[in-house]
């Protein structure tokens, strides 16, 4: 059985980063880099990073870069400091999706409804500001191709509204795959948080 919701969220990460200054103000470079590093993991591109100058180093405070990718899509990341002396973490929250877990669950799914050699491509990581939007996925489904869309809310796949189309020249119809089992939640494989110390 399909479950009809999963998440799949980058988790959030650690940097350290280096002091400057008789005031220990934050020097960003690595906070950039290691942002920049975590989209890449899920094959996010990013174009720029833009935190505010002059950060002091103070326990607690938080502030917000704001991460641009290629296509001009932007996202809010918040960024805490954990300690005194540089330490940071940076949380991407609901703004990018991560589609490790999902591709087992359509393959299952297609497999759950009579198609016996199954393989569903999607791309590893979507955009999603505001944590909706659509995941497009394609599939091959014992030599038949197909378009899998689903709906992302609230940073979560919702698989029972997953649209399954033939792709141009395929016979066949449009259908809903998903199940129509109540609502569960499936934990998500997360991708592993990068760290690194001052």
């Amino acid at each position: 059985m399909v479950p009809p919701v999963l998440r799949a969220l980058l988790p959030a990460a650690a940097v350290g980063v280096a002091l400057v200054g008789c005031n220990s103000t934050l020097s960003l470079g690595s906070l950039r880099q290691s942002i920049t590093d975590k989209l890449a993991e899920v094959d996010v591109k990013v174009t720029s990073v833009d935190c505010p100058n002059d950060r002091p180093a103070k326990k607690d405070d938080t502030f917000n870069c704001t991460v641009t990718m290629e296509g001009g899509q932007s996202i809010t990341v918040q960024v805490r400091q954990t300690d005194d002396a540089g330490s940071l973490s940076f949380d991407v929250g609901k703004q990018v999706f991560a589609t490790r877990n999902v591709v087992p669950e359509l393959e299952r799914g297609l497999k759950g409804s009579g198609f016996a050699a199954v393989v569903v491509t999607c791309p590893k990581g979507i955009v999603i500001p505001g944590g909706a939007g659509t995941l497009t996925c394609t599939a091959t489904a014992d030599g038949q191709g197909f378009v899998i869309t689903v709906p992302i809310k609230d940073g979560t796949a919702q698989l029972n509204d997953e649209k399954l189309e033939p792709t141009a020249g395929a016979q066949g119809s449009t259908s809903t795959t998903g199940s129509s089992a109540p609502p569960e939640s499936v934990p998500p494989e997360s991708v592993p948080p990068s760290t690194s110390t001052p």
